[in-house]
């Protein structure tokens, strides 16, 4: 049988790809493709949801002091709440807010009319704790109420007349006054006047006498009589 010759080209090239495997290889690129899109997308998605940026400085410094968060708004609406709740009960309870009160005599004077004969009388007075000497006789600069001087009461102590000091020591009474205690204190005024002192301290258990100085100096007398007392004195005048 004669022998049949081989194309030389054909040995040389490649066979041709059929149509239906360039199909198979351009849909395998395609879905390779379409795979690395997926998975670049997956990981952006993830990494702008895990964002969260800091804010920086100058948003900071720039925050309006009045907006706070929704938080901080709820923490200070309660804090709100309670000074008001505490306001009111100030307001219902006024026993808590006042400072406590003590009683003490301070002596005011009564004139009979027919003798002239004068009489010390003691009335009763709520003034703040704590020096209870000094605020009685505090009481005797203030004066008697409307009605009390309707009734017939009086007083000689001068209502500008102030308590500098008032302690006791050793069962006397040492009181410092201001100069208007001699305002004007001529005769049975100025008697009346240490005597109202006097009386008043007298009250306090332990004092037997009393001392009076003016702004801090003692003195002799009282008043323009110049009546000479020596101090402490432990009687009325």
């Amino acid at each position: 049988m004669p022998r049949v010759k081989k194309d030389p080209l054909k040995t040389v090239l490649p066979k041709k790809a059929s149509p239906r495997t360039k199909k198979k290889t351009s849909s395998a690129h395609y879905v390779l493709i379409i795979m690395i899109l997926i998975a670049v997308i997956a990981v952006l998605a993830v990494n702008l949801l895990d964002y969260n940026p800091a804010p920086s400085n100058v948003q900071k410094e720039f925050a309006h002091e009045d907006v706070l968060p929704a938080e901080d708004k709820q923490t200070e609406n309660k804090n709100d709440d309670i000074k008001d709740d505490k306001k009111e009960d100030k307001k219902e309870n006024p026993e808590e807010v006042t400072v406590k009160q003590v009683k003490v005599k301070s002596f005011f004077i009564s004139v009979n009319e027919e003798s002239g004969k004068i009489k010390y009388i003691p009335f009763e007075r709520d003034v703040p704790a704590g020096n209870d000497l000094r605020e009685s006789l505090m009481v005797l600069s203030k004066g008697l109420s409307r009605d009390e001087e309707k009734k017939g009461f009086l007083s000689s102590i001068p209502k500008s007349m102030k308590i500098h000091s008032a302690v006791i020591r050793g069962g006397i009474a040492y009181i410092d006054v201001s100069p208007d205690i001699s305002h004007e204190a001529f005769g049975d005024i100025a008697l009346s006047r240490v005597n109202q002192i006097f009386y008043t301290a007298r009250q306090f258990p332990g004092v037997k006498g009393i001392s009076i100085t003016i702004n801090g100096k003692k003195v002799n007398s009282i008043g323009q009589d110049g009546r000479i007392i020596h101090w402490p004195i432990r009687n009325p005048l």
